[in-house]
């Protein structure tokens, strides 16, 4: 009876942890030393799966369900930890920010269609990445829009930064510049 509970909690936790994936994979490049975050995340999520993977592969008797109770825990554990890292120094901040005047390295424009034709090319773009230089480091920021930030003759822009719940801060464009 609890095998079927394990494997029901388990396909319900995947699939949660690709949609939750799914809606932070654009968010990303907004927060500076993510993948120092993401990598400790997933050491400590992987040393758990592996423990539980470890406990439930001793009670199984064929080899093929030993690993793929061992497998499953490791993998599903190493990424629902590092989503829940990444979610977690975005939305547990408080709503404290400061603005700075960050030197701006490059702009450029995107479109949302994958396969443009030479008439979208010239249409006008669905926003803006505009490379930023941080103290920690250079990061990109997505202006949507068609209309092209205002970058000035002192090429800065005014950017919000935000302590994250981790420490990892994030960057965005204030909404005055849209």
């Amino acid at each position: 009876m609890t095998k079927p509970i394990l494997i029901s909690a388990a396909v319900l936790l995947s699939i949660a942890t690709v949609i939750g994936w799914s809606f932070e994979l654009p968010r990303l490049e907004e927060t500076v030393g993510v993948y120092h975050l993401l990598f400790k995340a997933a050491l400590i999520g992987g040393a758990f799966g592996t423990f539980l993977g470890f406990i439930l592969a001793v009670k199984e008797r064929r080899f093929i369900a030993k690993f793929q109770a061992f497998a499953s825990s490791l993998l599903l554990f190493t990424f629902l930890t590092s989503l829940i890292a990444h979610w977690s120094n975005r939305s547990l901040t408080e709503d404290q920010f400061s603005t700075e005047q960050l030197r701006v390295k490059q702009v450029t424009a995107t479109w949302k269609d994958r396969g443009l034709s030479r008439q979208e090319l010239s249409s006008p773009p669905d926003g803006y990445y505009i490379f930023v230089e941080t103290d920690e480091g250079t990061i990109r920021l997505l202006r949507e829009g068609s209309a092209a930030p205002d970058i000035g003759p002192s090429r800065t822009i005014e950017v919000r930064k935000q302590d994250g719940y981790w420490g990892y801060p994030l960057y965005s464009i204030l909404p005055d510049n849209n």
